[in-house]
């Protein structure tokens, strides 16, 4: 949270700053990020391949 009246600000004061951060560290959000992006990557990978060999059979 950042707080500080213009009059302040023209001061040069310093300005008065508080930070919270959650339980959950950001790598570990990172890594599920980056788990569930691979994740939806290889099942459209894997449905792109089963598409196209499910293709080829029908036009052969």
């Amino acid at each position: 949270m950042w707080e500080q009246p213009p009059r302040d600000r023209l001061r040069g004061v310093p300005a008065a700053l508080e930070v919270r951060m959650e339980a959950e560290s950001i790598r570990s959000g990172t890594l599920k990020l980056s788990g569930a992006t691979l994740m939806v990557a290889a099942a459209a990978f894997a449905t792109a391949i089963w598409l196209a060999m499910r293709r080829g059979r029908t036009a052969g």
